[in-house]
């Protein structure tokens, strides 16, 4: 499954090209990025409720610590800096 995983994100990084480019022309970086980081939360949200049940060995392992280092992580790490990405292109 990992495997798979693998090839959709880089199927979806290839076509980022096609995508943004003619979308910066008439929306704004940050509206971009919104949505795209939306979509990725309902796909891998949809994965995580549909597999939750095999899970249950990680969600052993979650504490505050961990999931606030993940929120971190990912709002900074990747919201912003695909935002200044994005704005790179002006």
């Amino acid at each position: 499954m990992g495997f798979l995983f693998i090839v959709l994100g880089t199927l979806m990084w290839s076509l980022d090209t096609l995508i943004r480019y003619p979308l910066l022309a008439s929306v704004q970086a940050s509206t971009l990025v919104f949505v795209e980081h939306a979509v990725l939360i309902t796909i891998f949200g949809a994965i995580i409720l549909i597999k939750r049940n095999s899970l249950s060995e990680f969600r052993k392992k979650l504490n505050a610590n961990s999931i606030s280092a993940f929120l971190i992580i990912g709002v900074i790490g990747s919201a912003v800096s695909t935002l200044a990405f994005t704005k790179a292109f002006y």
